[in-house]
């Protein structure tokens, strides 16, 4: 990159982004000469070029669409989100920490330390306030997989975000959330041959597995016993709104709006990231299948405020963008289908791209759906730093 005397400069095609405006074109492959001026409008106008054999351009800063203002704006906001990812972060780490002990204590039947998870409640609650999805980025995001650890964490979090949608009382908050930390305890004290898919356990296997319930009760009794709306929750888990739940066959009459909403969530991200056996189907198709299966067994009103409030792509979502590039979801806006996100692999020609942040609502691109990390050979929990929305 070089400045010339009168202040424009020059660029090559890689650093090039929408918004410059293109004085002319200095460089370029192939013998029939490029022509080609005027403010990049979006991501297609600079692919064209690209494909035109453009390698360098004369860039007018003063014509560019990139006012101070902005830029001023911009690095304020990244400094505030900074903060807010880093913080994320840290507790992202010590709630890996607590919860793998929770699961070790758990499968020896020690008591946990309930207190401990309390905090880790109360913890996410105060950072989804700050942020509404800098600690959902960051735990979906460093925990894309189906293991017992990473499930409880990602329902934790969506149920704090559902919960501060909602203007939930912070007591009831924090009820909420913890049973979400402990809901499925209970399958760590299952023995090994309990732990397969529903559909490959005889039907008294299956009854024995629903016992994860009062497994996790006894735990819970000999470890100073929560709230007695935490309790609930728990015991109600898998209680469905036409009675064929288990382990009380319960129906809607007998089940409250936070039971029908704990209920979501849990099935929500297990269906999302293949959890108990699950086949993993991605956010969007989760959302249809849990749809399919209301007013049945999940209230249609509930669902569709959960999506509200953590989006149709939550944070931390791999999305393929029509243009064919891959890209993580960093940021819900009130146009939910249309979120901030980090773009930074090229699905056609299978390469990496300079990572960039892209606002959806403000470009011709658009989401084509959920996409798979496995799919690319791609470790997304690198994406995420101090800098990451």
């Amino acid at each position: 990159m070089s400045t010339t005397p009168d202040g424009k400069v020059k660029l090559p095609i890689t650093k090039l982004e929408v918004g410059d405006f293109v004085e002319e074109v200095t460089k370029q492959l192939g013998a029939v000469k490029v022509v080609q001026t005027g403010l990049v409008r979006n991501y297609f106008a600079l692919q064209a070029l690209k494909k035109k054999g453009v390698i360098e351009v004369l860039v007018d800063p003063s014509r560019s669409k990139k006012s101070i203002q902005q830029q001023t704006t911009t690095f304020t906001k990244k400094n505030k989100i900074e903060s807010q990812i880093e913080a994320a972060l840290d507790w992202q780490d010590r709630a890996h920490a607590i919860i793998d002990d929770t699961l070790e204590r758990a499968k020896s039947h020690t008591p946990i330390d309930i207190s401990g998870l309390q905090i880790l409640a109360q913890q996410v609650l105060t950072l989804a306030r700050q942020h509404k999805e800098a600690v959902a980025l960051v735990v979906r995001c460093k925990m894309s997989n189906a293991l017992l650890n990473s499930h409880l964490l990602r329902v934790a979090v969506s149920l704090a975000q559902f919960c501060i949608h909602q203007n939930y009382q912070p007591l009831a908050s924090e009820h909420m959330v913890l049973a979400g930390l402990l809901s499925r305890v209970g399958y760590q004290m299952l023995p090994d041959n309990l732990r397969l898919p529903d559909d490959k356990l005889p039907p008294m296997l299956r009854v024995k597995k629903q016992q994860h319930i009062s497994q996790l009760q006894k735990l819970l009794r000999v470890s100073g016993q929560p709230d007695e709306h935490v309790s609930r929750l728990i015991s109600e888990q898998n209680e469905l709104l036409d009675g064929s739940g288990y382990p009380n066959q319960l129906d809607f009459d007998k089940l409250n709006s936070a039971q029908r909403i704990f209920s979501i969530a849990i099935m929500y991200d297990s269906l999302v990231y293949g959890f108990d056996h699950a086949k993993a189907v991605g956010s969007a198709a989760a959302y249809r299948e849990l749809m399919e299966h209301s007013p049945n067994h999940y209230d249609p009103d509930l669902l569709q405020t959960f999506i509200q409030a953590i989006g149709v792509y939550p944070a931390g979502t791999l999305v393929k963008l029509c243009s064919g590039r891959i890209a993580l979801v960093v940021e819900n806006q009130q146009q939910l289908t249309k979120p901030r996100v980090k773009v930074f692999y090229n699905a056609e020609f299978n390469h990496h791209l300079a990572v960039r942040i892209i606002d959806l609502a403000e470009s011709d691109d658009s989401i084509e759906g959920t996409a798979s990390a496995q799919r690319y050979d791609l470790d997304i929990a690198d994406l995420i730093s101090e800098d990451g929305i």
